[in-house]
């Protein structure tokens, strides 16, 4: 809740230093430090993963924010919509992108 007052403040001023006052604090919000970002809190845990056929967008999966390469590769060759784009074809190549991106050239 502190947080969130000391954000409001510079667009409410006159409301923020009343709650600020009422949260407990004798000193003015005004001389209080700007909370610290934490990066941790702003990761994604989740990513959607695009899968590309020659290029074209075909299909797309979620996956955790750290998934291994091999396992996007295994999950977009698995996916049935992609199947029908490459049943009978051989896959020439497989260009993976780091939790965005897997693009099959047939």
């Amino acid at each position: 809740m502190e947080n969130l007052i000391i954000l409001l403040s510079p667009f409410t001023p006159h409301m923020c230093e009343e709650l600020w006052q009422r949260t407990g604090h004798r000193s003015l919000l005004a001389r209080s430090p700007w909370p610290a970002f934490d990066p941790g809190l702003a990761k994604e845990e989740t990513v959607t993963v695009v899968v590309q056929v020659n290029g074209r967008l075909r299909d797309k999966f979620e996956a955790d924010a750290d998934v291994a390469e091999q396992e996007m590769r295994e999950r977009a060759l698995g996916l049935e919509r992609i199947q029908e784009f490459i049943a009978g074809k051989q896959v020439r190549k497989v260009i993976c992108i780091e939790n965005k991106l897997v693009n099959i050239v047939v």
